[in-house]
């Protein structure tokens, strides 16, 4: 054969492999990539074989048929398959590779490591009424006890314990459980309702603090790790990222929140426990979870670790904390509202109500004012001017930027001293109507069956209303209104529902009137056109705001 490739057998008849014509070439039986070939050949003739003799065997049938399982036994040589797959695929990682994830891993065991002796368990004994039931069977003298848990940080070595205040409200005791295991009964130092914050002080020895970081310089997308004890799991530790910072959270009964956001596991129990950096030092106090299921679902809430310092160490020394005051009921600028009022962002917070010869009055701050800045620093909302004021040092002299008739203007406030009864969440005490402290009676939304007045005006923006009554609208939930306009119904397609007025809402001014009963409203709401805009001020549970009709 001339040129091109040739098929040779060497001399034990085995082809040898093809080779171009006048080169020397060589029998397979000495090539290894051919021995190679032909041990593949034997492995597979033998598999072959044996999934011959499987499929004669079912032919057959009888006793070894029956414990043999062809289909099992090819699922598990697929599985082993995978497995060996894996575990090359792990082999074939880098070694750089696997020390930044065993780097990591080390990290956190530090940071566990670091932080665990200083986190405690805490456990209560509350007393209080026991239910009509139980008293018939028990007789009159029995009290309900209640046994409860959370969690706390050890602050100094002289015993100071952090938690919140709702782990220990209405104890009668309260015990502290180290991570050692020693256990101690506390005492409670002092607490503060208004950021849900207590001290507790245990007489004990060889005690480990925390370190406390800056809360300030956290960053959304930090890791963070949460220790405490989830459903009485001692030091349990999880982790997760910043998700967000300066939440609030509607409903919940604390009034200075701005709460740092995380998605690390935060569980009932977890609750006055330290929320860490990858640093090992405490950013934050476990306090709140949003939730469906009573259980995590991914939204937690912590008080950041620079409001945990100003308050605890203030309870430390025996002190009530001390708050800056300047009476005003402010809301936040909604985008709607701010278009009306000429501002291009919607961005500062507006104030609905001035107390007279209170701070803000006497510092000639007025009722429909936007604040804007601070001292310099741009208020971001209402609940951001609440808190730089709660911080500010009673007697401090601040410069506000305000927001008045479409212009700016600075005012000078003197910083009063916050009032004992005093809430963010309500309207402001009057001096004369001081004796309101006791909570209210069980909230409601008004029922369908309230007298209601709709006039055409009120009636023109999809409004019925009633009259207000101090005992009304303490059945409703909204403390300290003893006039107003309480809205019963609404038309959802109407504008004051599009405005965002809502179902149990009570109207106390329109601009600069005072709204003492549903006809007043409905007068004042007379003149509203599309060319000249009205504010409406409402007061809910949770405050006041400001609303413009009509919509734009």
């Amino acid at each position: 054969m001339q040129g091109g490739f040739r098929d040779e057998r060497c001399a034990d008849g085995k082809l040898d492999v093809p080779r171009h014509e006048g080169s020397s070439g060589s029998c397979a039986s000495t090539d290894p990539f051919a021995k190679a070939g032909r041990r593949r050949s034997m492995q597979r003739d033998r598999h072959m074989f044996r999934i011959l003799l499987a499929i004669a065997l079912l032919a057959v049938g009888g006793t070894a048929v029956m414990q043999f399982d062809p289909i099992g036994h090819v699922a598990y040589a697929l599985e082993r398959g995978r497995l060996r797959a894996d575990q090359e695929a792990l082999n074939e990682v880098s070694s750089q590779d696997v020390a930044t994830l065993e780097n990591l891993s080390r990290a956190f065991n530090r940071v566990a490591a670091v932080v665990k002796p200083s986190v405690v368990n805490i456990s209560t004994i509350a007393s209080g009424e026991t239910s009509s039931r139980l008293r018939r069977l028990f007789g009159e003298s029995r009290r309900d006890v209640r046994v409860g848990t959370g969690s706390g940080v050890i602050m100094d070595t002289a015993g100071h314990v952090i938690t919140n205040n709702h782990v220990i409200r209405n104890a009668v005791r309260v015990d502290v459980t180290l991570a050692d295991g020693r256990r101690f009964k506390a005492d409670v130092v002092g607490t503060d309702r208004m950021t849900d914050l207590a001290l507790l002080k245990i007489d004990a020895d060889r005690l480990h603090p925390a370190s406390f970081g800056d809360s300030e310089a956290v960053q959304v997308g930090d890791i963070v790790m949460a220790i405490g004890s989830p459903f009485r799991l001692d030091q349990t530790v999880s982790h997760g990222i910043i998700s967000a910072k300066g939440r609030t959270v509607d409903g919940l009964d604390i009034d200075y929140q701005d709460f740092l956001q995380t998605d690390a596991p935060i569980n009932p129990g977890n609750s006055g426990g330290p929320l860490v950096n990858t640093r090992g030092q405490v950013i934050g106090i476990n306090t709140a979870i949003a939730t469906e299921s009573g259980g995590y679902q991914g939204v937690g809430f912590s008080i950041p670790s620079s409001k945990v310092r100003e308050v605890v160490d203030q309870l430390k020394l025996g002190k009530k904390v001390v708050r800056g005051f300047l009476g005003i009921e402010i809301s936040d600028v909604e985008p709607g509202n701010a278009l009306a009022m000429g501002l291009e962002v919607p961005r500062g917070a507006t104030i609905g109500g001035v107390l007279p010869d209170g701070p803000a009055a006497k510092g000639g701050l007025k009722y429909g004012d936007v604040v804007l800045e601070i001292d310099g620093r741009q208020v971001k909302n209402r609940v951001h001017l609440s808190d730089l004021i709660a911080r500010t040092p009673p007697g401090t002299k601040i410069r506000m930027k305000v927001w008045r008739d479409r212009r700016y203007l600075d005012v000078n406030v003197v910083v009063g001293q916050q009032p004992d009864n005093f809430t963010t969440r309500g309207r402001m005490t009057l001096p004369e109507s001081a004796e309101e402290e006791d909570e209210p009676g069980a909230s409601r939304e008004p029922s369908e069956d309230e007298v209601g007045f709709d006039g055409p005006n009120v009636e023109r923006f999809g409004l019925r209303v009633t009259t207000v009554t101090s005992d009304l609208a303490e059945h409703i939930g909204i403390r300290g209104v003893t006039e107003g306009a309480l809205i019963v119904d609404i038309d959802p397609a109407g504008d004051a529902f599009h405005a965002g007025l809502r179902r149990g809402e009570i109207v106390v001014r329109v601009d600069k009137q005072r709204i003492r009963s549903a006809e007043d409203l409905d007068q004042a709401l007379a003149g509203a056109t599309a060319a000249n805009r009205v504010r409406l001020v409402v007061r809910t549970r949770e405050g006041s705001r400001s609303v413009w009709l009509p919509t734009p």
